[in-house]
């Protein structure tokens, strides 16, 4: 039997279409009665016209009125349905028998023509109802056979031979019709039921995220209480469902404020309408604690339209606001000991060092010399009062115009507005008297010595970015010189920024001398240890230093901008030497975060996919979540694009960013790698091996392949076999390989 759900969907469409082909049938029907009434008896027009014109009112009046599933049973109504159509075609039938006799050719053909309309009008209108195609269908085949038949009995007309073939067509058609229309509805009905499943399995992977799914009925009674939910609220699942929302947050309201009544007010009226809403923060009185939501939904109606609920993602945002509070707070001071910290500091630098502000500033820089022994020695404890005490000390050493900082750790800094050379020269001096006499923290007695870098503006630096850098430079050459000196700067202390900069002109050369190469290693699908693709590695020969690896390489590139030139290079090149290999084998390349972010970056790789003559389908660029640092909404339509030209994304070093999942659900993907620390401890770490299974389902639930990086042993592979890994790569089968080498390991796999 086909299900009620199924009924209603195709009742549905044939009353959108009724509610249009009737009063077009009733006009052409008054149309007809008015041109043919000379030609038939008396007193046949006029009762015919009104039981024409009542029984279509009335079928397409019951058809609205029976439009919802809770008006009738399905079985009832299709009858019902039936019954107007076969009535209405016998009406029709009644109309031919009398007209069609009397008529003369002219007459005939506009009535033959009529009725072949009205049946492929009835038979399109119907067709998701199909007995009710059939009776109306068969009910015009009678009344025109009927009239034929008639008129000379003892002939078979053309037009009765033609109209019988239309006839069976249009039962084809229905019967055609009717499948496609199930197929579709089972289609629909499949998706749904996969949506679901992957609502499931986000639902479960919230138990240890901050976001849960939310659903209310159209009363606004939770349906469901996930156990992050009950966590939160401190009570049991069954004790939340069927409680409203505004039950659950409000609780005996004797800690709402004026904002909470506000973000309340806010959230009702989001409920109120029909829109979706994002991001909506509201309060939340537990029994346990005051706490802080935010909320997103969109409505849910049922099969008529109506609204049935809503459903959401609610994340808990306590934390994240205390945090927030507590990081306003530490914005401008250390929390550790009293003092102005880095971010003060900057900002006193900036101010100072202005255009419209002229005077000399000084900034000296201090290490505490031997922190990290009693750290180690007496214990964070000490050390913590330690800093705690040299802040004081400091603070008796220096005039009320300067700024004292703690910069971190071991680091201070004091600012000294308008202090010129011998003003600087005697701070430092001052500075030094700290040390001398021995501290006494917590019992022991502590010798204390200070590094200090002394820079000046504008002798130094004219900017507060440089300033520091200046200072830096200085206090680094004073911690390698010797004990308890205070070093100011000299242009010399640049040396490790021009070793920076020495690197970057090699890296230059590098590329205008073809110094870099690609080597490849082989990933392999497990099912069958075939190799199915090859991640292409960059590297560098150096005509001193030999082969240098990328981690020394790479963040210079990426500082300089030389990697997008590079990147494009890596891609043709990948691509060339991919063209050599078996022609269902991918080749995977890197795409910096950098690199990503080029206005050119689309264009390029369409370039180099034309010029090479690579398909699209065989190449894969991995990204990272730093991708996401910049416009969200701008990297997702990239990532559309590129794949709209056909090749594959795949996101790298999956679970080891800061929002893996919400990243799945944002990107547009086609494969996740999981990173090889999860994979390293595969076997040994039941939490990692948990971790790596969720990502498998759920990439498995939204149809994405997967990789497991930096597999090396056979257990490892077995156990990603078993959790349902696509393909994995690693020292198990191949290092990064030359691509001579790489061709003689396919060579060797394939004898």
């Amino acid at each position: 039997m086909e299900s009620s759900q199924f009924f209603w969907r195709r009742f549905r469409v044939s009353l959108n279409l009724l509610v249009i082909i009737v009063p077009a049938y009733l006009a052409n029907v008054f149309l007809l009665a008015f041109t043919f009434d000379p030609l038939l008896p008396p007193g046949f027009v006029w009762p015919w016209l009104g039981a024409s014109t009542v029984t279509a009112s009335a079928w397409l009046g019951t058809a609205w009125l029976l439009r919802r599933p809770a008006s009738a049973p399905h079985s009832v109504v299709s009858v019902a349905m039936t019954a107007f159509a076969l009535a209405l075609s016998l009406l029709f039938s009644w109309f031919l028998k009398e007209a069609y006799p009397v008529s003369g050719v002219p007459g005939q053909q506009v009535l033959f023509g009529f009725s072949i309309a009205l049946l492929c009008m009835g038979a399109v209108t119907l067709s998701s109802l199909p007995w009710a195609a059939l009776a109306w269908i068969v009910g015009l085949y009678a009344g025109l056979a009927g009239s034929i038949v008639a008129r000379d009995p003892g002939a078979t007309p053309f037009h009765l031979v033609m109209f019988f073939s239309l006839v069976l067509v249009m039962g084809l058609f229905i019967i055609t019709y009717g499948r496609l229309f199930r197929a579709r509805f089972q289609a629909e009905v499949q998706a749904a039921r996969q949506s679901e499943m992957v609502g499931l399995l986000l639902h479960d992977f919230e138990s240890g995220a901050q976001d849960w799914i939310w659903e209310t009925d159209a009363q606004g009674r939770l349906k469901t209480a996930s156990q992050r939910l009950s966590e939160l609220l401190g009570r049991p699942p069954e004790e939340i469902v069927g409680l409203s929302l505004a039950e659950v947050m409000v609780g005996d309201g004797s800690r709402q404020t004026i904002e909470d009544e506000e973000d309340l007010a806010a959230l009702a009226a989001a409920f109120a309408g029909t829109n979706p809403f994002q991001d909506l923060e509201v309060p939340v009185q537990s029994p346990a604690q005051y706490r802080r939501w935010r909320l997103s939904g969109k409505p849910l109606y049922d099969e008529a339209g109506n609204l049935g609920g809503w459903r959401g993602v609610g994340s808990d945002i306590t934390e994240v606001q205390r945090l927030n509070n507590l990081n306003a707070r530490l914005a401008l001071l250390d929390n550790l000991t009293g003092l102005a910290n880095r971010n003060r500091l900057q900002a006193v630098l900036h101010d100072h060092l202005s255009p419209r502000n002229d005077r000399p500033c000084g900034l000296i820089l201090i290490d505490l010399q031997g922190f990290r022994m009693v750290n180690e020695g007496l214990g964070h404890e000490v050390g913590d009062n330690l800093l705690r005490s040299v802040a004081q000390q400091l603070r008796t050493r220096v005039p009320t115009s300067a700024l004292l900082a703690r910069l971190g750790g071991d680091e201070f800094a004091l600012v000294a507005p308008g202090a010129g050379e011998e003003a600087l020269e005697g701070l430092v001096s001052a500075l030094h008297s700290v040390c001398e006499d021995p501290l006494l923290i917590d019992g022991h007695r502590l010798e204390i010595t200070f590094h200090m870098g002394v820079a000046a503006a504008p002798r130094d630096a004219t900017t507060a970015t440089e300033l520091l850098k200046c200072a830096e430079l200085a206090l680094h050459e004073a911690k390698v010189q010797r004990q308890g000196l205070a070093i100011a700067y000299q242009p010399l202390f640049g040396d490790r920024a021009r070793d920076r900069l020495r690197l970057q002109g090699e890296l230059k050369i590098a590329l205008l001398e073809s110094q870099f190469e690609l080597h490849y290693q082989p990933q392999i699908r497990l099912t069958d240890a075939e190799v199915v693709g090859c991640e292409a590695l960059i590297r560098w020969r150096h005509p001193d230093r030999g082969l240098v690896p990328p981690v020394e390489f790479i963040p210079a590139l990426e500082e300089t901008g030389l990697i997008v030139p590079l990147g494009m290079w890596i891609l043709e090149a990948a691509c060339r030497e991919a063209l050599t290999w078996a022609a269902d084998t991918q080749v995977a390349v890197n795409v910096s975060a950098v690199q990503f972010a080029s206005r050119t970056f689309f264009e390029s790789v369409k370039g180099v996919l034309a010029a090479t003559g690579f398909p699209a389908s065989r190449l894969e660029l991995e990204i990272t979540e730093s991708v996401m640092a910049q416009d969200p909404k701008a990297v997702v339509q990239l990532l559309k694009d590129l794949r709209g030209l056909g090749l594959s994304v795949a996101l790298d070093d999956f679970g080891t960013g800061y929002s893996s999942l919400s990243y799945v659900r944002q990107l547009p993907l086609d494969k996740l790698k999981v990173d090889q620390s999860f994979v390293r401890v595969l076997g040994q770490d039941a939490n990692a091996a948990a971790i790596v299974q969720t990502v498998l389902d759920l990439s498995r639930i939204l149809g994405l392949k997967t990789t497991a990086e930096g597999v090396e042993t056979e257990d490892q592979r077995d156990l990603l076999l078993s959790m349902g890994c696509d393909s994995i790569q690693g020292y198990l089968y191949s290092k990064p390989l030359t691509p001579e080498a790489l061709k003689e390991f396919i060579s060797r796999r394939s004898r």
